[in-house]
């Protein structure tokens, strides 16, 4: 074999190799979101999520978002065998941001988390902690008002407020020394939009949103984490949020050449599987949750999905 022979039959292999990439890269693709629904890929995320995750303490945000889209109640087995774990592991609950995580969830269930099983989940964060982290203190409002729960919710609602950067945002180490963030700007709207009654509380919100739509990317119609790259968790977030203060994340005032944060948040979505990616096409199971619980937002058409 001549040594021109060689090159040619190296070259052709090489080509060979490029077209199946390509091919292969086509294929991925196609199996993402661009024909799949809001409410198809909602409902498959939902039971990828029931058969994906183990029912059992620590899962509870799943446990959450599938108890407010209906798709459990506290009769199913899954849920059972969450609460079942719950019980043996009870005592293990110690922090704050874990009573807070419970109580959302047992709320979404219809149970009582002030009393269950004699105890009152919701005494560790009753009360306002100002050195709390800021995470803890949007979700402790959050929590109390999901029943509602008596707690110290006016000083949570002023500690938020006071949180909020000049910008409109906020960020996890509640102050100005670093950039605001999508997530936690999100969560703090969700916080507040439900005490419309307070001065206060409705200008933060305003402001939040406001911030939100100048971090929107302008070519996606989405939001980017800190990396830098289109994520879902934190258009899920947005998505949240939006939905939380009464907004349409699908209506003219969020779209931008032609898209918008819901069709954003198929970007990384499975259809034939059902989940979700989160910067990227590979497989996350919190990106998964976060969408869905979005995408379940969005289905109530307005209303919280923290208002329960």
């Amino acid at each position: 074999m001549t040594h021109t022979t060689q090159t040619a039959i190296r070259r052709a292999a090489t080509l060979i190799l490029v077209i199946l990439f390509v091919f292969a890269q086509a294929a991925a693709f196609e199996a993402f979101a661009a024909d799949a629904s809001p409410n198809q890929a909602r409902a498959k995320a939902l039971s990828y999520m029931e058969k994906n995750t183990s029912p059992a303490l620590g899962g509870e945000w799943s446990v959450f978002t599938l108890a407010r889209s209906g798709a459990v109640d506290k009769n199913d087995k899954w849920v059972k065998s969450y609460l079942k774990d719950l019980d043996k592991n009870i005592s293990s609950i110690s922090s704050r941001t874990d009573a807070e995580r419970v109580t959302l969830a047992l709320t979404a269930l219809g149970i009582d988390a002030s009393a269950y099983k004699g105890k009152d989940l919701t005494s560790k964060f009753k009360a306002y902690d100002a050195k709390a982290s800021m995470s803890s203190k949007i979700f402790g409002l959050i929590a109390l008002d999901a029943k509602p729960y008596s707690g110290k919710r006016d000083a949570y609602v002023r500690g938020i407020v006071a949180a909020q950067q000049s910008g409109g945002g906020w960020n996890y180490a509640g102050d100005d020394r670093a950039k605001a963030d999508v997530d936690v700007t999100a969560m703090a709207v969700c916080a507040l939009a439900v005490h419309k009654d307070s001065k206060a509380a409705a200008s933060a919100v305003k402001k939040g949103l406001t911030w939100l739509k100048s971090a929107q990317d302008a070519k996606s119609g989405g939001f980017k984490s800190s990396s830098g790259k289109l994520s879902t968790c934190s258009t899920a977030q947005a998505v949240i949020a939006i939905c939380a203060a009464g907004k349409d994340p699908a209506g003219s005032s969020w779209t931008v050449a032609g898209k918008n944060p819901l069709t954003a948040l198929l970007t990384y979505y499975h259809a034939k599987s059902g989940y979700f990616g989160e910067t990227s096409a590979n497989k996350n199971g919190m990106a998964t949750e976060q969408a869905a619980r979005a995408l379940v937002a969005y289905a109530k058409g307005g209303k919280s999905i923290y208002d329960m």
